[in-house]
């Protein structure tokens, strides 16, 4: 008796030809998992005023356990606040992710870590301290001169640096640019 069967031989599988299909519909399962778990941790910090929004929890990590019907979400946090996540908090998060992820259902547990955090007092420095400025940009090149025009921009040895710069400070240079030659064109034909 062949171990192969009926519908195998329907879709041309051998045994050894079901077994890739099988482990590729898992590892397509588990891609979509992991995107799964991705978005709900996203969508946990940028849309949740209790993960995303409090600085007294940070949402350290996640991880779904599958195997769980519905599938139970362990979201690790760290809290300056012992008292925080509330059992109110995690049901609304929990509200939060099923609306979003209807008609899968999850259950959520937040595992918190207490951090307490040490230093010593410091005064608050005076007004009229100011940061340090960021370092100065590298000087602008000079706008080309009347006798110039004629040359080729591409043809000089420097495009490289004038191409970074153009591109760095944007179209409003362009413009400027452009405007100047326009400029000196007009002006070179009306002494002509």
């Amino acid at each position: 008796m062949s171990s192969v069967q009926p519908w195998q031989r329907r879709v041309g599988c051998s045994p050894s030809g079901s077994s890739f299909f099988r482990l590729l519909n898992q590892t397509r399962q588990e891609t979509k998992a992991q995107q799964l778990e991705a978005t709900i941790e996203q969508r946990l910090r940028s849309s949740t005023i209790t993960l995303g929004g409090n600085p007294a929890i940070d949402l350290v990590g996640l991880s779904i356990d599958w195997q769980q019907n519905p599938p139970l979400i362990r979201a690790r946090v760290r809290v300056t606040d012992p008292t925080l996540p509330t059992a109110t908090q995690v049901a609304a998060a929990r509200e939060f992710i099923n609306k979003s992820q209807a008609p899968l259902r999850f259950r959520l547990v937040m595992q918190r870590t207490a951090v307490d955090l040490i230093g010593p007092e410091t005064a608050s420095n005076p007004a009229d301290l100011e940061v340090l400025p960021p370092p100065a940009l590298p000087p602008l090149p000079r706008a080309p001169e009347a006798e110039d025009l004629n040359e080729k921009p591409w043809s000089n040895q420097n495009t490289p640096f004038f191409a970074v710069v153009f591109v760095t400070v944007g179209t409003s240079l362009n413009q400027r640019s452009a405007q100047r030659r326009l400029d000196a064109k007009h002006s070179v034909t009306q002494s002509q």
